[in-house]
């Protein structure tokens, strides 16, 4: 586990650049596991207000697939875009709310399909777009914020995952 803070570019954009959860004034790396905690860990450093959200490290996870959903969700209503509802739906799965309140991420289980590292965009009809996460040098943030009426426990979304990779 790792932790991260806002910052804003140069450009306007906010951007969340990993950190350190036991050291929060340094970053942490996806590279470098000696820069990763216990989930305890980086949990006690949000509640002392030292970072700004936590994050997970995909890389050493053979079991787990997460699935991004960008910009599919109104943060006022919650109402969700057709694609994202889909997809959702599809994936029969942990769902939660990222940070910004306007996205979602599935997490589940691969069934044993994936093998080789992923981290691959996604463009769907209808203006859907995204990422897919297993086993990449990566990090995907971690809220918490469960999306009502989803699971609360992660399952098999080896099926809408491929469909996701196919295209």
């Amino acid at each position: 586990w790792v932790g991260w803070k806002w910052h804003q570019k140069p450009n306007g954009d906010w951007d969340k650049p990993l950190y350190r959860a036991d050291y929060t004034e340094f970053h942490a790396s996806t590279q470098k596991p000696k820069t990763w905690v216990t989930l305890d860990t980086a949990e006690r450093a949000l509640a002392a207000g030292q970072l700004d959200g936590i994050g997970y490290v995909v890389r050493d996870d053979p079991d787990h697939v997460f699935v991004d959903l960008d910009d599919c969700r109104d943060p006022e209503t919650g109402e969700l875009d057709d694609w994202a509802s889909d997809l959702v739906e599809a994936c029969n799965s942990y769902t939660e709310i990222t940070p910004s309140g306007r996205g979602l991420r599935i997490i589940g289980n691969h069934g044993g399909f994936l093998h080789a590292p992923i981290h691959t965009p996604y463009k769907l009809p209808g203006g859907g777009k995204g990422e897919v996460f297993f086993k990449a040098a990566r990090y995907v943030t971690v809220t918490g914020i469960h999306l009502p009426g989803t699971p609360t426990a992660m399952s098999d979304i080896s099926g809408p995952t491929l469909d996701l990779l196919a295209k």
